[in-house]
């Protein structure tokens, strides 16, 4: 099971150039390293929707595995957002 899914949307011309803008400002910040800019793949509304899903499952007693499978994610994240809801 694939658990990443495919960028729904390509970066934009703008965007792109923004990324590019944002490295070459960081740059002498980081002398030597390789900077990577992270772009989420999913708005957090549905990345905070999901989490709530998880939770209310976990809340009826649902096991960790049978929600990942459901969620389409890890079950270590399931696990770790479990730690979080304590």
């Amino acid at each position: 099971m694939k658990l990443t899914q495919p960028r729904r949307t390509e970066l934009t011309t703008a965007q792109r150039e923004a990324m590019e803008y944002a490295r070459r400002l960081l740059a002498p910040h980081f002398p030597g390293e390789t900077l990577r800019l992270y772009v989420p793949q999913q708005a957090i509304d549905q990345k905070l929707q999901r989490e709530a899903r998880i939770r209310e499952q976990l809340q009826a007693g649902q096991k960790p595995l049978e929600v990942a499978r459901r969620e389409g994610v890890s079950r270590t994240y399931v696990y770790a957002l479990r730690g979080r809801f304590k």
